[in-house]
């Protein structure tokens, strides 16, 4: 039920990203295009320093073009768990789009009420040796199906990061978090918050956008994202 409500066919959505490092405040707005075949494309559009940056993601490999150089460079294995635009979320975090089922192994362990959302609370763990997170410990609203709360671990057992949900939205019969926020554990004084400004799911999207060699070209189909 999870999956269903966040793993679309494919979805089309513009965030913004605010990003908290102790009294610092940085806001950037992005839109991102992904189908669930672990393929993603974003690009910026603010603030201007930034407008232009594009993120393609095929698979395990990640492509970043930057606009101030005309320089594509691709970011692949460990790298892609680093920060995003000096986020809390990582390059994984934002771009992929995959099913839990197909990476682990669930388990409930409880039951919590979180914001007077009756929740219940699964342990799951990796199937898989690729992925980031070895275990996480999700709450799940009992009704919409929304994991409100998720703690990241590595293998050892450390905390690695703590998502939150502050909103949800309900698009016909699919529930979507609006707004998240995530904390890395291992900074001091930091959170990245993240707000859908709109989404569209199940759209059809040009194949043009998932192509290396238009990374550095002016599409015309992003342009009517300006």
């Amino acid at each position: 039920r999870i999956d269903k409500n966040m793993v679309p066919n494919s979805i089309q959505h513009r965030t913004k990203m605010i990003i908290h490092q102790g009294r610092r405040v940085d806001e950037k707005v992005m839109v991102v295009f992904a189908i669930a075949k672990d393929t993603s494309f974003a690009i910026f559009l603010e603030p201007s320093r930034d407008k232009g940056t594009k993120y393609l993601k095929l698979g395990n490999n990640l492509w970043m073009y930057l606009p101030s150089v005309e320089k594509v460079i691709k970011i692949a294995g460990h790298m892609l768990r680093q920060s995003m635009m000096g986020s809390d979320f990582s390059y994984e975090d934002s771009l992929e789009l995959k099913k839990l089922t197909t990476h682990y192994e669930p388990k409930i362990i409880g039951e919590e009420v979180i914001e007077d959302r009756k929740c219940y609370i699964l342990q799951l763990t990796a199937i898989r040796r690729d992925v980031t997170y070895y275990m996480r410990k999700i709450w799940v609203d009992k009704e919409r199906f929304i994991v409100l709360k998720s703690e990241l671990y590595a293998k050892s057992g450390k905390l690695l990061k703590l998502l939150t949900v502050q909103e949800v939205g309900k698009y016909k019969d699919r529930f979507y978090p609006t707004h998240i926020t995530m904390q890395n554990k291992l900074r001091k004084n930091t959170k990245t918050e993240m707000v859908t400004l709109d989404v569209k799911f199940d759209v059809k999207i040009p194949e043009e956008l998932f192509s290396i060699r238009n990374l550095n070209r002016n599409i015309q189909f992003l342009r009517s994202l300006e």
